[in-house]
């Protein structure tokens, strides 16, 4: 196979179709296999935040608007959810045929099951689509078929997960196809790059770094290949981008209004973003219409730069992450117990949730070994930004999912290098000579065992080092099963693990102290001390701040990370111990599951 960029058989609608299938089927059937779709066919939801989300879309829905507050959240004074309603939208679409023959909380559920396997199944056609111009069709299925099998996507893929990282690795995944494509198709493939990068960024602004990423490629083709189409490609992916935002903001302000700036959701701060985006495809356009200088790309790359870090000038809380926002204090505590904040501790995890990436860098190198020119830098490049991405992953657990997708995304590459090599009589492999084809064999074999192997081998009865473990023999701490105790704490505050507070508000009626979103940090404070207090003989100053009158812990469950570098004599201990204090009365209690319902006596 030529290794600059070719024109392959063209994607057609039957593949797409093939490959949306077998990246949802697979998924559905993992959950099948692994005994939970169950329990999601029972009524309940995967992850903390679908739940949350669900609260917030059904309040939304019964108030006849879209909401931003979680009401019963924060002891009854609300809590302000940084999303937009993008996802949640969806979600409604979704639920709409289930409302003739469902109350409204059945046909929301119904709809939400959907999300995830519909999501991957976009993101395993837009994988497959990608790589149209680098391999052959008989090997883009493989990027469909592996998606759901990478632990660092199948959490969020899931039937019952509502979550937006599928949604925008699709859309990610997506801008950089186009990227590829834009040497070629010009301006129609910079509108379509422009859409994809306004949909990930109004999912979330997460994105940006990797749409970053994807503009410092589309920059790079316009200066090596000066007579191709990346000029009007880049233009138009600005404006279209800049116009997605523009409309996202109108329809979905920030709650506090249209000027307020913030980082973690679609405001003036992205809408920035696209702007300086569109001046820099407008320069590069403009720049590229002249006689190709050493002066015209040194001035087409500068307007890219300037553009970008005037916007940076603007808005430097973006350089700073979760530091930018307001109560960092607060927030730096409260990230300390939520597992996708965590850091990659151990190698096993490490090889559970990034050998996709790793794998996906070995091939970005090998393609840059054997390709010439300008696609060996552009290769080149493109390893680099799977370093940054594989750093992300190592330093916050969540960030693992992007660099999976790549390597998975990458997958078909690899293989179809292993099977068109370079054309000699022998190769030496592993200290023996062997011939071409059994070479590439051996490669191949070892690519599918790589992805498949690795990490389960990893991840088989071993700690991953992204989260607390969990004892053997311990009760279920089911959060279905602490819903049958708490019909009497109905209207009332309750004190409870924050990690189930979105599950309890969803499935009951009662008000919960504050969760782990950082937009109520306050709230999260007020339940962090309470549960860190030392329990006395009257209720402690720090309980009565919260204005519970319940509280539910699970006896005989795993310490908390709120109180885990304390002594174990907080409230959190003794109640997990099953030695309440005086001022707590066991009102309710389920034994398999081990939750206990008190009440706080005035």
């Amino acid at each position: 196979m030529p290794l600059e960029l070719q024109s392959l058989a063209p994607f057609t609608r039957r593949e797409g179709i093939i490959c949306f299938l077998l990246a949802a089927m697979i998924a559905s059937a993992m959950e099948l296999v692994n005994g939970n779709l169950g329990a999601v066919l029972a009524g309940g939801l995967f992850n903390p935040d679908s739940y949350m989300r669900m609260v917030r879309l059904e309040e939304g829905v019964r108030a006849g608007h879209a909401v931003y507050l979680v009401a019963r959240d924060g002891s009854g004074a609300g809590s302000l959810l940084h999303w937009t309603h993008l996802l949640e939208a969806l979600v409604l679409l979704f639920s709409a045929p289930f409302m003739v023959s469902m109350d409204l909380h059945a046909a929301l559920h119904a709809g939400a099951v959907f999300v995830g396997p519909i999501s991957v199944g976009l993101l395993g056609v837009a994988a497959a689509w990608t790589v149209v111009p680098l391999c052959p069709p008989r090997q883009r299925w493989l990027a469909a078929a592996l998606m759901s099998s990478s632990f660092a996507v199948a959490p969020y893929a899931l039937p019952g997960v509502v979550h937006h990282h599928i949604p925008v690795a699709a859309a990610i995944v997506t801008a950089c196809g186009f990227a590829l494509r834009a040497v070629s198709d010009g301006s129609r493939a910079g509108v379509g790059m422009g859409l994809a990068a306004g949909v990930a960024l109004v999912l979330t602004p997460e994105a940006y770094p990797f749409l970053t990423m994807a503009f410092g490629g589309l920059a790079l083709s316009w200066l090596f290949w000066p007579n191709g189409r990346s000029g009007s490609a880049a233009r138009a992916a600005g404006i279209a981008m800049l116009l997605v935002l523009l409309a996202a903001l109108l329809l979905d302000p920030p709650y506090a209004g249209y000027g307020a700036v913030e980082i973690d959701r679609i405001s003036v701060v992205w809408v920035g973003f696209g702007f300086a985006c569109a001046v820099a495809g407008l320069g590069l356009d403009w720049l590229g219409r002249a006689p190709r200088r050493p002066t015209t790309a040194v001035a087409g790359l500068a307007v890219a730069v300037i553009a970008l870090g005037a916007w940076l000038t603007a808005f430097p809380k973006v350089l700073l992450g979760p530091e930018g926002l307001p109560d960092a204090e607060a927030l730096r505590i409260m990230f300390s117990t939520i597992l996708e904040m965590q850091p990659i501790k151990t190698t096993r995890g490490a090889l559970a949730f990034l050998t996709p990436g790793f794998m996906g860098l070995g091939v970005l190198l090998v393609l840059a070994r054997r390709a010439t020119g300008p696609t060996r830098w552009l290769a080149l490049y493109a390893a680099a930004c799977m370093v940054a991405m594989l750093v992300l992953g190592f330093l916050h657990f969540r960030f693992s999912t992007y660099s999976a997708v790549a390597g998975v995304v990458l997958f078909p590459v690899g293989m179809t290098l292993a099977t068109d090599g370079p054309t000699k009589p022998s190769r030496h492999l592993l200290g023996f000579h062997v011939m071409p084809s059994l070479a590439g064999s051996a490669l191949r074999v070892s690519l599918i065992l790589g992805y498949l192997l690795i990490p389960s081998l990893a991840a088989e009865n071993t700690p991953l080092g992204v989260g607390p473990d969990i004892a053997i023999g311990s009760p279920s701490c089911d959060g279905a099963a602490a819903t049958r105790l708490l019909g009497q704490a109905a209207g009332a505050v309750v004190l409870t693990d924050p990690n189930l507070v979105p599950e309890l508000l969803y499935r009951t009626r009662i008000l919960t102290v504050g969760s782990l979103y950082h937009r109520n940090a306050m709230a999260y404070m007020r339940l962090h001390a309470a549960w860190r207090s030392e329990p006395g003989n009257v209720v402690p100053e720090a309980v009565q701040a919260t204005r519970a009158r319940f509280v539910l812990a699970c006896r005989g469950g795993m310490r908390s990370g709120v109180v885990v570098d304390l002594p174990e004599t907080t409230l959190w201990d003794v109640l997990i111990a099953g030695t309440p204090p005086a001022w707590l009365t066991a009102v309710a209690e389920d034994a398999e599951s081990g939750f206990v319902l008190y009440a706080v006596k005035p």
